[in-house]
C-alpha cells in the first residue's frame, strides 16, 4: 500500500459559508423567507408504486433520494427546507432502514406513516426518533386521507402543516447545515 498524503487542518476546512439568501441544500437563491433556513428540514417518505402516481410535492423538494423497497418498487425520501409555499405532499408511506441514515445527514424530521416493527424500534431508539412525525405509532396530527386514491396510497400532508405540528411539539430549534455548504 502507498502512504496516504498528510493533510493539515487548514486544508481540510469546510467550504466557505453559504452566502445570505442562498438555500444550503440547492445552492439556488432562496425563494422562501429567510427564517426558513432556521427551521428543521422535513424528510418525507413518498410512494412511487404505479397506483401512487402522480405524486404531490416532489417537484418542490430541495433534494430527492430514491430507494428500492421490495418487489422492484421504489420510494422517495424528499427533503424540504427552502420551499417557499405550503406544498401538498403524498402519498406518504412507511419508513425504511435507509431513513436511519438519510434523516440525520440533514438534521431533519422524518414524516412517514408507520414502518415494520423492527424499523419502528430502531427509529424510536435512534436520534431520528426524537423528531419522528408518525401518525400511526405516535399519533402525530397533520396527516389526512384523500378519497381519490385507494388505500394505502391515500395519506397526504402539507409542508406548512407538518412544520406547524413540529413547532407545537417544540421541535423548532435552529438547524445549522454547515456540512452541506
Amino acid at each position: 500500500p502507498l502512504p496516504l498524503p498528510f493533510l493539515d487542518k487548514a486544508s481540510a476546512a469546510l467550504p466557505p459559508p453559504v452566502p445570505a439568501g442562498v438555500c444550503p441544500l440547492t445552492g439556488l437563491p432562496l425563494a422562501a423567507p429567510p427564517q426558513a433556513l432556521t427551521r428543521k428540514p422535513l424528510a418525507v417518505r413518498i410512494d412511487n408504486a404505479p397506483p401512487a402516481r402522480p405524486q404531490s410535492g416532489l417537484s418542490k423538494a430541495d433534494i430527492i433520494f430514491e430507494s428500492l423497497t421490495e418487489g422492484g418498487i421504489t420510494r422517495f425520501t424528499a427533503i424540504f427546507q427552502c420551499t417557499p409555499e405550503d406544498v401538498d405532499l403524498g402519498p406518504i408511506r412507511s419508513a425504511r432502514l435507509i431513513d436511519l441514515q438519510l434523516v440525520p445527514m440533514f438534521k431533519a424530521m422524518l414524516a412517514h406513516v408507520g414502518a415494520a416493527a423492527a424499523v419502528t424500534d430502531m427509529i424510536l431508539a435512534s436520534e431520528v426518533g426524537e423528531t419522528d412525525l408518525d401518525p400511526v405509532v405516535r399519533g402525530v396530527p397533520g396527516f389526512h386521507r384523500i378519497t381519490a386514491r385507494p388505500l394505502p396510497h391515500n395519506v397526504y400532508a402539507t409542508t406548512g402543516g407538518l412544520w406547524e405540528v413540529a413547532r407545537g411539539l417544540g421541535w423548532n430549534e435552529t438547524v445549522d447545515l454547515q456540512g452541506l455548504r
